[in-house]
């Protein structure tokens, strides 16, 4: 209202469709900001949700991790327990000391 007061202080008279037109044009700016926050605030949303399912598969994915690496060292477990006895029955299973024939002693 002071920036009207000055105008009109300062020789600037405005009429009735001055006024109606500094009121329907002021109308059309709030409903332009209006608008353009209504986007802001759907893409914001729009990568709210998006960061949510990032967020979501992040997880999902870690514990998919969690569940190979634990997989993995049972896996590891067992294998160094099938090398352990692998290893006692190559000792049951092993030839005597049998020296090879000399050739020296065949004459």
């Amino acid at each position: 209202m002071n920036f009207i007061k000055s105008l009109t202080r300062y020789g600037f008279q405005m009429n009735f469709y001055d006024w109606l037109n500094l009121v329907e044009a002021t109308i059309q700016y709030i409903e332009r900001e209006a608008q353009i926050k209504k986007t802001l605030e759907d893409r914001l949303s729009d990568k709210d949700l998006q960061l949510q399912q990032k967020e979501e598969r992040i997880i999902f994915l870690q514990n998919q991790l969690t569940t190979a690496s634990t997989a993995l060292f049972a896996d590891s477990l067992q294998l160094s327990e099938l090398q352990d006895n692998f290893d006692r029955l190559s000792e049951l299973v092993k030839p005597p000391n049998v020296k090879p024939p000399n050739e020296n002693d065949a004459s």
